[in-house]
């Protein structure tokens, strides 16, 4: 009459029989603990059977192997219990008695387990529950390697995204500016692939187009300039020769009209030699040993109509095998001749002298005529550097285009005063690397 419930009632049952729990009511007791004298006694009860039924419903619904356990009793097992197990749970709970509510990891058997314990404050017997441990940590241990993976896989794709962004965006964009820059600084026959298609392979094909298109623009122009140049050079050299014609048929007339027959042979001879060699029109230039040539060829014509013309030819041979104009020197002197020397009857010197000198290579023709004036030498430099005008003579002018064609803006015509004290004419031309290297090597070998 302890007014809880009991496991038992204290009588003889057999082994067999299942125990049950007992709670006993009565309205009144004549003695503590003593059931004489009471009018009612209420006797509550519920079998072994019932424990375990709900045991089963409870393993049922959970990963645990429940039971119940009270120190001093044989613990109520589920059906399905491992015995083994539980048998090595009591052992442990009989030595390390239980709270009201308690959670320990245990290693049982070589294995740890979680128990789980909760006291039940009218049966006084602890709800015991173990769980392997492993059971609980693998959601954890799977979540934890399903976050590892997830990572990798994240760093995996950001990897590849970058590749693939690099490849098919970056790398593009690269080979354009890398092409536009070369294209900038003039190489026009850079060309662009894409072995991908996509928008940058049909911007490559543009680019590929436009530096074709400009390629084939700048040859043309190129070509095209070419083609200017050598028909001005013609047209020159065409300008010239008839100005030397016309001069040479006028003497040739003035001594056939004075019966001088060796004089008009001569002239006819020398006229004859001088036109077999300009018109060689399949090149533009000679040496200037030719040039001299022809050079003593046409002041001898001069001399047989002015006995007093004397000439002195004073070239250094190094200049002799430089490529020069054809009739460079010719109108020049034949300007000495028609505006010196015959302008003056005391007049009659002509000297030619050349100088190589600071890559530039320069050829002075001096006449002891009468010259011009400080004003007129400036006004003469200025027409060189202008069109040519109708007043203006073409020979001299020409010639200045020609040499300004052949050699480049640093090389021209000057004039000035001859310390002979008539005029001078100065040819000045830009001498090239290639013919300064060309007459080093003729010098060495010689």
């Amino acid at each position: 009459m302890s007014g809880q419930w009991t496991y038992g009632d204290q009588s003889a049952e057999s082994q067999d029989e299942m125990k049950s729990f007992y709670w006993f009511y009565t309205d009144s007791l004549a003695q503590p603990g003593m059931l004489t004298g009471s009018n009612l006694v209420i006797e509550a009860s519920f079998s072994y059977e019932n424990i375990q039924n709900m045991l089963d419903t409870y393993k049922a619904g959970g990963q645990g192997d429940p039971f119940l356990y009270h120190k001093g009793n044989e613990p109520i097992l589920n059906r399905s219990a491992d015995k083994q197990l539980s048998a090595a749970l009591t052992q442990y709970l009989d030595t390390h008695s239980p709270e009201d509510t308690t959670q320990d990891v245990v290693e049982l058997n070589g294995k740890k387990y979680l128990v789980s314990s909760v006291k039940s404050t009218y049966l006084d017997w602890h709800l015991v529950d173990v769980i392997p441990l492993y059971q609980i940590l693998k959601p954890i241990s799977l979540s934890q390697n399903l976050f590892y993976t997830s990572m990798i896989l994240l760093l995996v794709v950001g990897i590849s995204a970058s590749i693939l962004l690099y490849r098919n965006v970056q790398y593009p964009i690269k080979q354009l500016i890398k092409g536009l820059r070369r294209v900038e600084q003039g190489d026009y026959s850079v060309r662009l692939h894409s072995k991908n298609q996509n928008e940058f392979s049909f911007l490559f094909r543009r680019f590929n187009d436009m530096s074709h298109q400009i390629q084939d623009l700048i040859e043309n122009v190129f070509h095209e300039k070419i083609r200017a140049r050598e028909a001005t050079l013609k047209q020159l050299q065409a300008q010239i020769n008839p100005h030397f014609l016309y001069n040479c048929l006028g003497y040739i007339i003035n001594m056939a009209q004075m019966k001088d027959e060796q004089a008009v042979v001569s002239m006819a001879h020398n006229l004859s030699a001088y036109y077999r060699y300009t018109t060689r029109m399949e090149k533009e230039t000679s040496s200037l040993q030719e040039e001299i040539k022809l050079l003593i060829n046409y002041l001898d014509i001069q001399k047989l109509r002015n006995g007093r013309i004397e000439y002195h030819i004073d070239i250094p041979e190094d200049m002799l095998a430089q490529s020069v104009p054809r009739l460079m020197l010719q109108p020049m002197v034949e300007n000495s001749v028609i505006h010196g020397v015959a302008k003056s009857y005391s007049s009659g010197e002509i000297r030619i002298t050349g100088e190589r000198k600071n890559g530039f290579g320069r050829i002075y023709i001096d006449d002891d005529g009468p010259g011009l004036s400080p004003e007129q030498y400036e006004a003469l430099n200025l027409k060189m550097q202008e069109p040519l005008q109708e007043e203006m003579g073409c020979g001299l002018w020409n010639t200045n285009q020609r040499i300004m064609h052949t050699f480049g803006s640093h090389s021209y015509l000057l004039f000035g005063p001859s310390p002979l004290g008539g005029f001078r004419t100065e040819i000045i031309w830009e001498i090239s690397k290639e013919d300064t290297d060309s007459d080093k090597g003729s010098t060495d070998t010689n």
